[in-house]
């Protein structure tokens, strides 16, 4: 037995001839081995075979609710990029005195055209009207950036148009369709939370409007709230009794929920 061996403490003197063989013999092996593949010994390839499991964690399938329901915040009469056609020259503008109060009447005076006109012509006009007033801001700057973050979430672009309505509601904070386009993109964020509170003071600014009452909606169907989406189509029906989609939806929650009609 070779004592070099077995103990390093051994000081190398003690190396005998027969260790010295079986060391080189122990050394030669390897040497033979990388030979034999054509590979020199420090570079002959080592292949060590471990069964590692998968640590990776297993996400369970989340539906996109995005997907599931897509609210029409607005129902904007106009296609994404166009800007408000400014106001008549007849018409009261802002800073000249004319107070918020003067143009209250004509919203009301349409609101009341929606529940009592006949024809579908005079509700969609009615309707278009509504939405051309809600859209005005009386600013080129806001309505600037109302028409980017119009063609940022046309595009899917949430964060774009998150920063571009950021600038609107600060520079105009009493603009409900700033607040309400606001909802929308956080809607579209994935964030329903910030999406209701931009819709609670959309409606605290108007709270006849059926764009923000349907992302209201959509976000209660999203959760599961399909009594509270319900009552919230209703309202809608309430102030606009022949809009489509509400009466659509409203009609459909009924049947799942056992509501009854109006």
């Amino acid at each position: 037995m070779c004592p070099f061996l077995l103990s390093t403490s051994s000081p190398p003197r003690r190396l005998a001839g027969s260790c010295l063989s079986g060391l080189v013999l122990l050394l030669a092996i390897p040497a033979q081995a990388g030979a034999a593949s054509g590979l020199s010994p420090l570079n002959a390839p080592v292949r060590v075979q471990m069964n590692v499991p998968d640590l990776t964690p297993q996400v369970p399938d989340i539906p996109d609710l995005r997907e599931e329901v897509v609210p029409d915040f607005e129902d904007s009469p106009i296609a994404p990029g166009e800007v408000p056609p400014p106001p008549r020259a007849d018409a009261p503008q802002e800073g000249e005195g004319a107070a918020e109060k003067d143009a209250r009447p004509d919203l009301d005076t349409l609101f009341s055209m929606l529940r009592q006109e006949d024809s579908d012509k005079a509700w969609a006009g009615a309707a278009h009207s509504i939405q051309m007033l809600w859209l005005r801001s009386g600013s080129a700057t806001v309505d600037l950036l109302m028409t980017r973050a119009a063609k940022a979430i046309s595009v899917k672009k949430p964060a774009l148009a998150l920063d571009l309505l950021d600038a609107v509601v600060r520079y105009k904070p009493d603009y409900a369709a700033g607040w309400n386009r606001r909802a929308a993109a956080h809607f579209m964020a994935g964030d329903m939370g910030k999406a209701l509170v931009d819709i609670e003071r959309t409606l605290a600014l108007e709270p006849r409007h059926w764009g923000a009452l349907a992302g209201l909606a959509a976000i209660q169907q999203a959760t599961d709230d399909d009594a509270g989406a319900l009552r919230t189509y209703e309202r809608i029906l309430e102030i606009y009794p022949h809009q489509e989609k509400a009466e659509k939806a409203a009609e459909e929650l009924r049947k799942r929920t056992g509501g009854v009609a109006l």
